[in-house]
């Protein structure tokens, strides 16, 4: 379902515009599997902290989980691309076209958090997103409208988390999650990339660590 929520700034010449997000729930997907597959890379196998940067509220990994060989991530692509023409069919846009993707597996214990951040604010950005693949008890994904000087004149659109869920939105939304209240929430999270915007970072950034380097097509 799209929902469509107005950004204003007070005044004569204010801005005032809509910002599209879109929240689903997939019932059919394999989910079970997927889990399975975070449980054993992301809880029972530890070894990949070494290389990564451990913060209080996650581990943030430098790997495209879009790319493990398991039928259920292929899958879980096709839904998510499927969730793209469906949002971009209700705005009355036409099909996307060439897409890549890069997601990654996020694991929340008791009392951690997401602190308020966004995925990207340039010329070219485009989607992300949240597959919530773990039940959720009293959890939702809290986007802050707008992100400029007065965010708390505005507001904040709480989207409930459901196993199952899939929320999109535009990169450059400001969001954040809430001190968590059950032992574990697990999702995945992604980012959904133009042909253009790779292109760019292709032709014009020498940063080979950047998460678009690790995106592939959707």
């Amino acid at each position: 379902m799209l929902h469509n929520y107005t950004m204003a700034i007070p005044g004569d010449f204010g801005l005032n515009f809509n910002v599209p997000l879109w929240h689903a729930n997939i019932p059919q997907y394999n989910n079970a599997r997927l889990l399975e597959l975070i449980v054993e890379k992301r809880i029972k196998d530890q070894s990949y902290l070494q290389d990564y940067q451990k913060t209080k509220e996650a581990t943030w990994f430098k790997e495209n989980i879009f790319t493990w060989p398991d039928p259920c991530m292929q899958e879980l692509a096709q839904l998510i691309r499927a969730n793209v023409q469906l949002l971009r069919a209700e705005m009355g846009l036409p099909p996307a076209g060439e897409l890549w993707i890069n997601g990654w597996a996020t694991v929340l214990h008791t009392q951690a958090d997401l602190r308020v951040h966004c995925h990207a604010t340039h010329t070219n950005s485009y989607l992300s997103g949240v597959w919530i693949a773990g039940e959720c008890t009293n959890s939702s994904t809290d986007f802050l409208l707008p992100q400029f000087e007065h965010l708390d004149d505005v507001g904040i659109v709480q989207i409930p988390n459901r196993q199952g869920d899939i929320i999109l939105f535009p990169q450059w939304v400001f969001h954040r999650v809430s001190p968590v209240q059950q032992r574990l929430r697990i999702t995945v999270g992604f980012d959904i990339d133009t042909q253009a915007a790779v292109d760019y970072y292709n032709q014009n950034c020498s940063d080979q660590d950047l998460p678009i380097r690790r995106s592939i097509p959707l």
